[in-house]
């Protein structure tokens, strides 16, 4: 039977034929702990989160914005990511 993960994430593809059968998940902790960190963002759907991480705050909201906490990040992204 497919996880609810699964059935959510089909709700915003055409099929659940589309979804992803595996993953890799990290938490902050373990990202911030790297040397560098490469992020990239594609799409007008990751427009607030990349506008928030690059404003420089801090927020729980937004947990792309705790990369500012981290001395050596590449963002990597598209036109529609950056609002353009």
């Amino acid at each position: 039977a497919p996880s609810q993960t699964s059935v959510t994430s089909a709700c915003r593809l055409r099929s659940e034929a589309e979804v992803p059968t595996r993953a890799l998940t990290m938490g902050m902790g373990t990202i911030l702990r790297a040397k560098k960190i490469l992020i990239m963002a594609n799409g007008a759907a990751k427009r607030d989160a990349v506008a928030t991480m690059l404003a420089g705050g801090l927020t729980t909201a937004c947990p792309a914005s705790l990369l500012n906490l981290h001395a050596d990040v590449t963002l990597v992204c598209d036109g529609a990511a950056l609002g353009r």
